[in-house]
This record gives structure tokens, sequence and C-alpha cells, in this order.
């Protein structure tokens, strides 16, 4: 795991402790990557051809800075394919309820334009809706991987309140991990 800080940086495990981002990838069978969540959008990514699996967490920040597409980009430097990964995209606030100031969802939609899709109204002026798994699903698909290969989780944290933390409903220490591993040694 890495100390997460909102942000587009991308590291290759194994790392120390306190090394910091919020893309975390190997390929080395036996350790696997990780991430925590309490609204921010965990992602998985898998390319079952070359062994590379990458763990990020993506907020608003890191979606607006491209974390996703800066982690497919680390992934196809070490031989993966956009077209082969596959990518799952785990429970996050949803865009029922996030509700964020319109500078925030220009700069998502500044990074990925199709992003504009995971927008929805909101009554009060000056504020939009953001769905932050679906701006991610976007700029999944404009990174080159299929449709079809990306999955989302429709629940929200937020809503969740039985089963899922949420920075929003409870503050700060309450968070979710996800993780993934490498299936085989691919690196060899």
């Amino acid at each position: 795991m890495l100390k997460q800080i909102h942000s587009a940086v991308v590291q290759s495990a194994p790392v120390a402790p306190d090394v910091q981002g919020d893309a975390l990838y190997t390929q080395r069978t036996g350790e696997s990557v990780w991430v925590c969540s309490a609204d921010c959008a965990p992602i998985l990514i898998a390319d079952p051809n070359s062994g590379l699996v990458a763990a990020i967490h993506a907020g608003w920040r890191g979606t607006a800075q491209g974390v996703l597409k800066h982690t497919v980009a680390a992934l196809e430097a070490r031989g993966a394919r956009g077209a082969d990964l596959r990518c799952a995209i785990g429970p996050a606030i949803s865009g029922r309820v996030y509700q964020v100031a319109e500078e925030v969802a220009a700069q998502v939609t500044r990074m990925i334009p199709e992003a504009a899709l995971a927008l929805f109204d909101d009554p009060q002026p000056g504020r939009v809706r953001l769905d932050v798994r679906e701006a991610n699903r976007q700029q999944a698909v404009a990174c080159g991987i299929p449709a079809g290969q990306v999955a989302l989780c429709p629940v929200c944290t937020f809503e969740e309140s039985e089963w899922l933390y949420s920075y929003r409903r409870e503050g700060a220490g309450s968070v979710q991990y996800s993780g993934i591993g490498p299936l085989s040694d691919q690196s060899g």
C-alpha cells in the first residue's frame, strides 16, 4: 500500500510504507497491491497476458489529474496492451449524492471530456453532482480498455451505511480495502 495523497502518482511495488501515491502496480507472484477508500473509487486493473495488476485510489482530484490514464500508461510501458486490460471500479460515492462545485467538475472534464456523462444537475447554484465511478469508467474506455472489460459497481458508499464506510457520513478513520495480485509469474 501507498500513503495515498489524492494524486496521479503511480508507483511500482514493492514500496516502503511512507511512499506516496495513488496507484500501485506489480507483476510479481505472491505480491498483491492494495488501496483504501471511503468515498473515492477503488479501481483494480489486471492484464491476463502479462500478469500485471494495479490498484488505484481515485477521488475527484486523482480523476481530474488522470490517475487511471497514468496507470494504464505505466502498465503499457511494461508490456500490457490497453485492449487486453480488465478493469473493476468498486463502490464509491454516487452521482445521486456527491455534490461538488462547478470548478471541480470543470477540472475533471478538462482531463476527461467524456466525463461530462458523469455530471448531473444539482438544485444549488454553482454546484453539480459528480459520479466519480462513471468518470473513471469513461477514462478507462478513453485509454483503450474495451467498455465490455470495465465493470462498475453500482453501490454507493454514502447510501450503504449497513456495510460500507463513507467519509462524508462518518468522517475520517473508517475505510474499505481493495487489493489484487498477479495470477501467474510472467516476469521471467
